[in-house]
């Protein structure tokens, strides 16, 4: 076999974007019509051979080689980003690289989802990319037919969903030849489209509870708030009322309130408490949460019915949105707080990002369980407490009560906690290895 030439032509589709047009329409007088579709969308191939063709030029029998490099850049202003597609063929015809000569001699058609990642069959061909420019390269693999659908079947390149997102990727293909494969140029046809994506779908979760149904003005996620804009979430909350937020892990709607109450010094300050117990469950990965020292961390490893644990996460689901969970201190703590000798203060924990658990601290900063200890009716009702009780050799104890962890140790085998007797808010503290409820606080610190 001589050597084989591989010429690729190739088609740019750049879906939709910016349409203008005029029109005069005659009723009693003339009337003229423009109207601009945004956003703009482009697609520019540029490659590292005077032409976009790609090109296989020393393809020996039995060998692997792949082409020039062309460089796919796409530059939009779409505010929700957009996905990059590529296709081989049509609708009527194959994926196979097809000699000019002799149609019976070809490259065979691939799968959308061939894995070709060494070529190590006879006659194939694919295709493999490198969003680095060039350093490292991905495997080959196999591209769809198009079928005239704009290529949403296509395969995907890129897809991003940032706004004004300018990006290249650069493409290859490469094929392997057997020994009686015939000399010779190959073509196919590599149609790229790219296309704004869509706003995206309103959140899809529970209702919020109708005790709170009125959400945070200009805020979706807890996760949201921050210390950049903190101040102007309070600004727009009204003192004790109960609004809701989600919880982006896991689309949980949440009842809080912005709780007014003095320091020490008899000062006024205002933090975000949730006034729903926290029911999140199973892994909880560390993007949205306030840990950074796993990776993920699954709360549940086993149930609390099965007894107390320093070391192992342990929760129990109370099956209502009134209870929510209780967790032990490795769980609450994202398993960074184990051993029954440990003091250490809890910095990372599984509340949702920006958010934490309170402190103890008897200066009663905003954010601290003392904040909200022994203060008066309104405080009370606007926090929600709960009774419920903990859990404690593997069933709940004291259900009269309700118990929530702090950030601070007591002892190195326990930590302070809140405390509602039924009537007002304390003090207390418990071993880790016993369940307690969790609300997480989000101050203006």
């Amino acid at each position: 076999m001589a050597l084989s030439t591989f010429l690729l032509s190739l088609t740019i589709i750049s879906s939709a974007l910016l349409v203008e047009g005029a029109s005069a329409v005659t009723y009693q007088d003339s009337v003229d019509v423009s109207f601009t579709f945004n956003p703009t969308i482009s697609i520019n191939l540029s490659s590292d051979t005077p032409t976009t063709d790609l090109i296989i030029d020393n393809l020996a029998p039995g060998s692997v080689a792949d082409s020039n490099t062309l460089t796919v850049s796409v530059t939009t202003n779409a505010a929700y980003g957009y996905y990059l597609t590529a296709t081989a063929g049509t609708s009527s015809t194959n994926t196979d690289l097809v000699n000019t000569s002799n149609s019976n001699y070809k490259f065979t058609s691939l799968a959308p989802n061939a894995d070709l990642s060494s070529l190590t069959t006879d006659n194939t061909w694919g295709y493999r990319t490198s969003d680095d420019n060039g350093s490292t390269w991905s495997n080959y693999s196999g591209l769809p037919k198009d079928n005239d659908d704009e290529g949403a079947t296509g395969k995907s390149l890129i897809e991003t969903t940032s706004p004004a997102d300018n990006r290249s990727i650069k493409f290859k293909i490469g094929a392997k030849a057997s020994t009686d494969q015939a000399s010779g140029t190959y073509t196919n046809i590599i149609t790229f489209y790219a296309v704004t994506s869509p706003e995206p779908e309103p959140p899809v979760g529970p209702d919020p509870p109708v005790t709170c149904n009125t959400p945070v003005p200009n805020i979706t996620y807890m996760q949201e708030i921050n210390s950049s804009n903190v101040a102007t979430v309070m600004s727009n909350m009204t003192d004790n009322a109960q609004y809701y937020l989600r919880d982006s892990r896991d689309e949980e709607p949440y009842c809080v309130s912005k709780i007014k109450t003095k320091n020490a010094s008899e000062e006024d300050q205002y933090a975000i408490w949730m006034t729903q117990n926290l029911r999140i469950t199973g892994t909880v990965n560390s993007t949205n949460s306030n840990f950074s020292t796993h990776e993920n961390v699954n709360v549940c490893e086993r149930d609390l019915t099965a007894g107390d644990s320093y070391d192992e996460a342990r929760c129990h689901d109370s099956g209502n949105t009134e209870n929510g969970v209780w967790y032990n201190y490795a769980a609450a703590s994202a398993k960074t707080i184990l051993t029954s000798g440990n003091s250490t203060l809890d910095t990372e924990n599984i509340c949702p990002a920006n958010w934490t658990l309170p402190s103890y601290d008897t200066s009663k900063p905003a954010g601290s369980i003392n904040s909200l200890a022994g203060s008066d009716s309104v405080t009370v009702t606007a926090f929600s407490p709960v009774t419920g009780g903990y859990y404690d050799g593997g069933s709940v104890n004291g259900p009269g009560y309700g118990y929530w962890w702090s950030t601070t140790a007591n002892y190195s085998f326990s930590r302070y906690g809140l405390f509602y007797s039924g009537s007002s808010l304390g003090t207390s503290n418990g071993g880790r290895d016993f369940g307690n409820y969790i609300r997480c606080v989000r101050a203006s610190l």
